[in-house]
């Protein structure tokens, strides 16, 4: 090719080259701005224009409003006339105190009845036949005839001679059942349980079995209901000592946990406990080292300590012991409490060590009733190591040793431990009165027979024979009890005073009931996180901080056995995600003679609320076009009709008139669910109507209603469901004439399927201005439409992805700028009841390892033992395996609200937090500014509890989400995550008390320890000659 003809082929390609360099050398350095406030404010209004536009086309809430306007003269806003909060406080003291009072009766009738039985009854071995009781698996119906009772045995417990005459000796209870139950018409429940397992109930009622969708397999023991183990035995100042030496590890040390964690399950809030491990040295794992009573919090936080022990070093017996006894004696200045039995439970594989004359020497050092402090010694695992240290400690202290070598025996053996011991001088005191302090209350766990959540009063029963020189004299024979079922109180409380149904449960008004010591037995925003009722429940031991951490300042004032009634900035809670800041007023009084204490908490004073005004006389204009629309309606459970639409409240009748024109609007005006992008609309009553009814009525009104309530106007957004699953609804509080929030009448809503509400959300932000970003491009805005609890609403980056997640879990940055400007607050509650997936777990040991466990056996110096087992920790590698399981664990759950005060529109920018990338080898990218991020927020006006944000999108790293230090569990809002139980020390000083008299030791107890065993230290040297005789045989 000539060279002209090159130069005619180069030139224009390089001209072209330096026509355009200069112009894409610019346009890299170009740095669009952030968009202009007034183009960002223009958006906020076609936001709520469209979705003003689209809640009024699809849910004509205006018909409502227009059919409570045509019934005017039967309705009202005003002041309650029938619903004082004072009154209704005192109407509670005096119905309670009455039941009680009768509840306490009935336990007395009921013990006298069955220990003067007991006088005569012949307790000597014979041949029992079956009688006409009946076995509760074995009955037809619901509720069989209260006439007899039924009962009920563990799956492990053989039917045997024994067992059958207990029950032939426990059925001269049915003639006291009945009487109770003609007189005392509070009681629902009656029963007797005894230490062998036999669960006999009044009125008999057919047991879940597994049968339909009953429990499978049937797991109830009734030794281990709270009640029953409360009442078995005094209150117990316990410290827990746990060997994890070297030789204790594998499967021993598995077992040696799962023991631990079932004598803890034994234990109530009358008990304390401090748990320490120990090899060389000792190191407490509870709260620092002070002893701390077992409420729920504090028993999940010492589940999860122990799950982290790990074995390792020598075991020292001595050094172990001493610390308890110091303890004991530091202690015993610090108590808020007297003590009572004072006990050391000693957990460990086994050892050589003899620690007689220290135990003895310790004895009845710190006690000024002459009581020793017990040793209860377990010894854990299959291993052969010597138990004649464990042994002794137990009958030199007046304890009770006992043998633990298989997972399937821990729990019967627990059972079987220290309850025993400690339940006789109890008996041998011979206490035939029932003083106020020897009946437990327990409180604040479901029945098993489906009556929900119920108040138990039990008492022990003993065998007060006539010939004191039986074995039999003074022995346990169990327990027996009543139950209150506390929806039932609450339903005597509301007829008798003539409240509407839900006056104790509503958005404006709740009521709990707790105990002295703060600790629940009763709240309305409790949700069972158990479908079994033999498990245990979400109320059980749990304080009232846990669940409302805020009334800190005033909980003294709720457990003092006075009256008050202070006032309180507080939070009113709704479904799994939202929380509003309120007043709040908390009036309180006690109720004599039980323990508890009942608390009405209600929105500040003066408030007005819609009501009936009289009659509603227009009812059978109505009724006839009600009954056709009958089927598409729900009436909430405390709002029950008794079967006849006619036998409804004149509210409800009310609200079904005012609903019947909107119900045919909308029967009338198809909806298509792909086209238009409705899910549901519905229509909650604040008389205790729901259309159309759906599985979740009840709960979906609690969250509904009560988020119109606390807000004055405007269409609101609400989620509900999963964070996988979420459902968007747009909602509007019916408010027929002006009044404050809470003249609520009804609330009307749309269910609005997520990718349609996006759209029209999304549409007005894609706009682009040469020069600035746009939300078209997520990676120049991410443009983000969220609710009043930061759950994401609509989104331009990955909406599948994003809505129904909360903001703190996509964006940590922004949320906690949004936080830090005021726009959000955080309310951290914790589930005690937590599920996880299992974390790594170690193995159980090898064939080798298993070998050299024999060798301690037959050397008497525990050094060589501790060397051995280093060794084998050496040797053996650690063999780590994957559970998918779940376990148990504690999760915070966290919820964002919008405070009062805060500001409309924040513009702001921060700085990303990514100091922490350095190590994980992270880079900036050439492309993104992380020196700085900007962002806006916007209060829509038509959607008041709706914020339109903008933000410049995070830099990777960013990217984790808030407090993800730990495991994050897919819960209901999105926002739980693993913790480690740390906060529940915050909480050890505050108030507590417990019962004041206590029976810890008598001089006629005698030997329990089982001390006549074949001493341990001879077994190893016959099983060392057995070894070697076959040693010998094989060789030859």
């Amino acid at each position: 090719m000539s060279a002209s003809r090159v130069y005619l082929f180069t030139c224009p390609l390089l001209f072209l080259f330096f026509l355009l360099f200069p112009t894409c050398h610019l346009q890299r350095g170009v740095q669009k701005r952030f968009p202009e406030l007034s183009r960002i404010r223009s958006w906020q209004r076609d936001v709520d224009v469209a979705l003003e536009k689209m809640f009024k086309s699809t849910s004509n809430a205006d018909i409502m409003e227009r059919g409570y306007g045509r019934l005017r003269s039967f309705w009202q806003v005003s002041q309650e006339d029938v619903f004082i909060p004072k009154e209704v406080v005192q109407e509670v003291k005096t119905i309670s105190s009455k039941i009680f009072e009768e509840s306490l009766e009935a336990l007395k009738i009921l013990r006298d009845t069955i220990e003067s039985h007991a006088r005569n009854f012949s307790f000597e071995v014979w041949t029992a036949t079956d009688d006409e009781s009946k076995d509760l698996k074995h009955v037809g119906g619901l509720l069989l005839s209260e006439d007899i009772s039924g009962y009920q045995l563990p799956v492990d417990v053989h039917k045997g001679t024994y067992i059958k005459q207990e029950i032939k000796f426990s059925k001269v209870l049915d003639a006291a059942f009945r009487e109770n139950q003609r007189t005392k018409k509070g009681i629902k429940w009656q029963y007797f349980a005894s230490p062998s397992g036999l669960y006999r109930r009044y009125p008999i009622q057919r047991w879940p079995d597994g049968e339909g969708n009953d429990i499978e397999p049937d797991v109830f023991d009734v030794r281990w209901q709270p009640w029953y183990l409360a009442t078995a035995s005094s209150p117990k100042d316990i410290i827990m000592l746990i060997d994890t030496s070297g030789s204790v590890h594998g499967q021993v040390l598995q077992l040696l946990k799962l023991t631990a964690k079932m004598l803890l399950n034994t234990l109530g809030e009358d008990d304390y406990i401090l748990i320490a491990n120990f090899a060389e040295d000792v190191h407490s794992i509870s709260c620092g080292e002070e002893m701390v009573p077992v409420t729920k919090a504090n028993r999940a936080y010492l589940f999860q300590q122990l799950d982290e022990l790990k074995d390792h070093g020598k075991a020292d017996f001595s050094r172990a012991l001493r610390y308890a006894y110091k303890k004991f004696e530091q202690l015993a200045e610090k108590m808020n409490h007297e003590p009572c039995n004072q006990m050391i439970l000693f957990l460990s594989d086994g050892g050589t060590e003899d620690v007689g004359e220290l135990v003895k020497s310790h004895q009845k050092e710190f006690r000024k009733d002459g009581c020793p402090i017990r040793i209860f010694s377990y010894s854990i695992g299959p291993h052969p190591i010597p138990q004649s240290a464990l042994r002794t400690m137990a009958c030199n202290s007046n304890g009770t040793f006992t043998s633990i070598h298989t997972m399937s025996a821990v729990r019967s053996r627990v059972l079987k431990s220290y309850i025993p011991t400690l339940n006789r001088p109890l008996a041998l005191y011979k206490a035939n009165v029932i003083p106020g302090d020897v009946v437990a209350w327990t409180s604040g766990f479901p029945d098993p027979g489906g009556a929900g959540l119920v108040i138990s009063l039990t008492v022990p029963v003993f065998n007060y024979s006539t010939d004191s020189s039986t074995p039999e004299f003074s022995k346990f024979l169990g327990v027996v009890g009543v139950d209150i079922s506390i929806k039932h109180l609450i339903e005597t409380i509301t007829t008798r005073k003539q409240l509407p149904p839900n006056a104790l449960d509503s958005p404006y008004s709740y009521g709990f009931f707790l105990n002295e010591n703060g600790i629940l037995a009763y709240h309305p925003r409790l949700l069972p996180l158990h479908k079994s009722p033999v498990h245990q429940p979400s109320a059980l031991g749990l304080d009232i901080l846990d669940l409302e951490p805020w009334v800190k300042k005033i909980r003294d004032s709720l457990i003092s056995r006075g009256n008050g009634s202070p006032d309180l900035e507080a939070l009113v809670l709704a479904g799994f995600r939202y929380a509003f800041a309120k007043k709040l007023r908390y009036i309180h009084t006690n109720l004599q003679p039980s323990p508890l204490n009942y608390a009405l908490v209600t929105l500040e004073a003066g408030d007005k609320r819609f009501q009936v005004r009289g009659r509603f006389t227009d009812w059978n204009r109505y009724s006839s076009q009600v009954t056709v629309q009958a089927p598409n309606m729900f009436i909430a459970n405390w709002a029950s009709c008794g079967g006849s639409l006619d036998n409804c409240s004149d509210h409800l009748k009310l609200d079904m008139a005012a609903s019947l024109e909107l119900l045919r609007n909308w029967s009338s005006v198809e909806v298509h669910p792909r086209a238009d992008g409705i899910e549901n609309r519905f229509i909650i009553t604040a008389g205790g109507l729901t259309l159309p009814p759906s599985s979740n009525s009840e709960l979906h009104r609690s969250q509904f209603f009560t988020q119109a309530a606390m807000h004055s106007q405007g269409i609101l957004l609400s989620v509900t469901g999963t964070p996988e699953d979420p459902h968007v609804h747009l909602i509007k509080a019916i408010r027929p004439s002006e009044g404050p929030p809470t003249s609520l009448a009804a609330v009307v809503g749309v269910g609005i399927d997520v990718e349609y509400l996006n759209e029209p959300v999304q549409t007005p932000l894609l706009q682009v201005i040469p020069d600035e970003k746009s939300c078209r491009n997520p990676k120049e805005l991410h443009c983000l439409m969220v609710d009043e609890s930061g759950t994401i609403i609509s989104s331009n980056v990955d909406p599948g992805a994003y809505i129904g997640r909360s903001l703190a879990t996509k964006d940590s940055g922004l949320m906690n700028a949004l936080v830090n400007e005021g726009l959000f607050k955080r309310l951290e509650l914790h589930d005690y009841d937590g599920k996880c997936r299992k974390r790594r777990v170690t193995a159980a040991a090898s064939r080798f390892e298993t070998l050299l466990a024999w060798v301690p056996t037959l050397i008497s110096y525990s050094w060589w033992e501790s060397i051995l087992a280093t060794v084998t920790g050496a040797l053996e590698p650690e063999v780590v395996k994957k559970i998918d399981e779940k376990e148990s664990c504690i999760l915070q759950m966290s919820r964002f609200y919008t405070p009062p005060g805060f500001r409309s529109t924040i513009r702001g920018e921060f700085s990303p937090n990514c100091s922490w990338a350095d190590y994980k080898g992270l880079r900036q990218p050439d492309d993104i500014d992380c020196s700085r991020r900007q962002f806006t927020a916007h209060q829509l006006t038509k959607v008041p509890n709706g914020f339109l944000i903008i933000a410049e999108p995070p830099c990777p790293c960013e990217s984790r989400p808030m407090l993800s230090d730990y495991e994050l569990a897919s819960q209901d809002s999105g926002m739980s995550i693993r913790v480690n139980g740390s906060h529940t020390c915050m909480m050890g000083g505050l108030r507590r008390v417990r019962r004041s008299s206590c029976y810890a030791c008598h001089r006629k107890e005698g030997d329990t320890c089982g001390c006549s065993a074949l001493n341990g230290s001879i077994l190893p040297m016959i099983l060392f000659l057995v070894l070697l005789i076959c040693g010998s045989k094989i060789l030859s």
